[in-house]
Formats: C-alpha cells, structure tokens, sequence
C-alpha cells in the first residue's frame, strides 16, 4: 500500500511537472510567434494613399499595444516556473533558453519599430478623404 501511494504521488509530480514545462514552451512559442508576425506587418512599406495599408498597419499597433502589458507581466511568472523546475533537478528543452534570448531580442526590436511605424503613421500625409475614413475608425 505504502510503495502503491509513493508511486502515485511520483506519477502526479512527474505530471505537474511535465504541465508546467509545456506552459513555458508554449508560451514562450505563442510569443515567439505574435512577435514575428507583428515585425512582419510592421515592415510592410506603406505608399502615400494606401489607406488600406494604412488600417492594416495600424492594427498591428494596437495589436503590439494591446499585448503589451501582458507580455511584460508574462515574464516574471515564466521566469519562477523556471527556477522551480530548476529546484527540482527538471531540464527544460534547450529550445527555452534559445527562445528566452530571442524573445528578449525581438521584443526590444518589435518596440523600436513599433515607435519609429507610429511616429511614421502620425506624420502620414493624408488626403481630407482619407482622414474622415480615419476619424469614423
């Protein structure tokens, strides 16, 4: 009975475990991928005129906007999940570390462009047509 229960609780931490480390991949995959698809509509070059370039570009920002404050406030939970399985001796993929690198990176890059885009839409030259579409948004 004793060896049945100490296998039991072993399977369920081995469990917990295992949830806890798929949190941090997959979380650290969704942002991962929520950044490149952000810098990728952030590049997009925008012509004098494209007013639908112009709404596209500026959802990504309030996309990147919007997301902001929980991708900041992602980073200490994830970062204590980390340490506790440190504590108990887990190796998470090496992909994590990769990814908390570059997610790091991205984020600082994402942020720049983000500020030089919005200061870009903020001085867009727009037609009176254009801007009444604007102000009806």
């Amino acid at each position: 009975m004793k060896q049945t229960l100490i296998n039991l609780a072993r399977r369920w931490g081995n469990m917990f475990q295992q949830h806890l480390s798929d949190h941090v991949v997959s979380s650290l995959t969704n942002l991962s991928e929520f950044i490149r698809e952000a810098d990728e509509g952030l590049m997009r070059p925008l012509v004098e005129g494209d007013y639908d370039g112009l709404v596209l570009l500026m959802g990504y920002l309030m996309n990147v906007k919007d997301r902001q404050a929980a991708t900041d406030e992602m980073f200490e939970p994830l970062h204590r999940t980390i340490e506790l399985l440190k504590l108990y001796e887990l190796e998470l993929p090496e992909e994590v570390n990769v990814f908390l690198q570059a997610i790091f990176t991205l984020k600082i890059v994402t942020n720049f462009i983000n500020l030089k885009t919005y200061n870009c839409t903020r001085n867009y030259p727009t037609s009176g047509r254009t801007q009444r579409k604007m102000q009806r948004l």
